[in-house]
C-alpha cells in the first residue's frame, strides 16, 4: 500500500515540475508575422516528412518546423502557464 502512495505521490511531483509551457519569441515580430511564420514552417515540415517517405509523421514535420522558426530568429524558451480562469 505504501508503495503505491508513494508512486502516486512522486507522479504528482513529476506533473508539477512540469508546469511551464514553451513559446516562440522573435525581438522584432508581431503576431501576425508570426502565425504566417509558423504556418509556412509547419507546411515545410509536412513537405519535408513527404519527400522522404514519411508523410505526417508528427516527429519529423515538428523537428523541420523548429529547425525552420530557428533559421527565421526565432527562439523557442519556457514562459509561464497562463491561468485559463483569469
Amino acid at each position: 500500500m505504501k508503495t503505491k502512495i508513494l508512486a502516486v505521490l512522486a507522479t504528482l511531483v513529476v506533473l508539477a515540475s512540469c508546469s511551464t509551457a514553451t513559446t516562440w519569441n522573435h525581438p522584432t515580430k508581431d503576431e501576425q508575422q508570426f502565425e504566417q511564420e509558423r504556418y509556412d514552417c509547419v507546411k515545410d515540415g509536412e513537405q519535408h516528412a513527404a519527400n522522404r517517405g514519411y508523410n505526417g509523421n508528427p516527429m519529423i514535420v515538428d523537428g523541420r518546423a523548429k529547425e525552420c522558426m530557428r533559421i527565421k530568429g526565432y527562439t523557442y524558451t519556457k514562459a509561464p502557464r497562463r491561468n485559463a480562469a483569469r
